[in-house]
């Protein structure tokens, strides 16, 4: 970029007083490989050597200035990201001992499970057992009452029939007490 400065420094003074002197300035403010040097037109420049070398000395501190600046702007910056990451890290670290954890926690839930079941289906397994036992003993036992009923049935026909007849046989007799006695055992040993 170019900019041109209209100065008269001599004012109205000399040959040509209404002659406007100009110098044409390139500005490289952030360009390193040259300075900042003015361009000489019509003779003129020489009263700018002073203000420009200033500019000119300048511009490395101004520019040194800014590169600090940035510099230190992105150390900060560094400085921030390195302790957002450090606190995510120990986030990390926190949340995988956690899964950790759980998961631990889950395997012993999980084994104190499969340990239930097994003692459930052993447990279902002796019920199972228990009831076929139950319905067998229900069975026999529904078996003997119907033979002890009928055995008291022929019992009471026997009574009867001796007592009909008259008969006092000794024979009859213990037959039939022989009868009532095994019965008699028979009921109890059901019961």
């Amino acid at each position: 970029m170019s900019a041109l400065i209209y100065e008269n420094k001599d004012g109205f003074k000399g040959k040509n007083p209404n002659k406007i002197k100009t110098m044409d300035i390139d500005d490289h403010i952030y360009n390193n490989e040259r300075p900042i040097m003015p361009r000489k037109k019509d003779g003129a420049g020489d009263q700018h050597s002073e203000r420009n070398q200033s500019t000119s000395s300048n511009t490395p501190t101004k520019k040194r200035d800014h590169l600090q600046t940035s510099c230190n702007n992105l150390t900060e910056e560094e400085d921030q990201l390195q302790t957002r990451y450090n606190n995510l890290t120990k986030e990390r670290d926190q949340l995988q001992t956690s899964n950790n954890t759980l998961t631990k926690e889950r395997d012993q839930l999980q084994t104190s499970y499969n340990t239930l079941t097994k003692e459930r289906d052993q447990l279902q397994a002796s019920y199972n057992t228990l009831t076929k036992e139950r319905d067998q003993l229900q069975a026999s036992y529904n078996n003997l009452t119907n033979e002890r009923d009928q055995l008291q049935k022929e019992t009471e026909r026997l009574k009867h029939s001796i007592v009909e007849k008259g008969e006092s046989n000794c024979l009859m007799t213990v037959l039939f007490d022989i009868l009532c006695i095994s019965s008699h055992v028979t009921y109890k040993q059901t019961i």
